[in-house]
């Protein structure tokens, strides 16, 4: 077994590898990519779902879509769509893009969705946090915490 080394973890995007999944509902034998998120990523992912959140009635409708359109990505694991780098604005193309997204089959984006969930360490119970508005990392989860259970071990099953 190999011992990692501080030159590892200096390279700061070590291991960052996007998942694949079929996208069959839009074109046949095709595929589209979610993106391994950075922790700095997911942490921005979290802040500016909760952000949107209080800017839109704190309504969690809307969650699967803003995960989905924030972890697309080509085969390279570069993102599609900058959300911008605001806890306190979302750029128009990113919300363009969310809206296009939740307008699609629902079964296509909860594959996405699961996807990203399982790629990035987002378990039921941060989804659940996630969705209540509550702070991402109150009960201890999403902050790099050992998973409890994947969000597509429970929504496949």
């Amino acid at each position: 077994m190999r011992t990692l080394d501080a030159s590892f973890f200096q390279n700061g995007k070590a291991g960052l590898k996007p998942q694949a999944f079929s996208t069959q509902e839009i074109e046949r034998d095709s595929v589209a990519y979610v993106a391994s998120l950075t922790a700095n990523e997911r942490d921005l992912c979290e802040v500016q779902w909760q952000m949107y959140r209080k800017q839109n009635s704190d309504s969690a409708v809307g969650l699967r879509a803003f995960i989905v359109t924030f972890c697309l990505c080509d085969a390279e694991n570069v993102r599609m769509f900058d959300s911008g780098s605001s806890d306190k604005r979302l750029t128009t193309e990113f919300i363009n893009a969310m809206d296009a997204i939740a307008k699609m089959p629902s079964r296509l984006i909860s594959r996405a969705f699961n996807a990203a969930s399982e790629l990035n360490g987002f378990t039921e119970s941060d989804v659940e946090d996630l969705e209540k508005n509550s702070e991402a990392t109150a009960n201890g989860c999403g902050n790099g915490a050992m998973p409890q259970q994947p969000v597509s071990a429970v929504a496949s099953g």
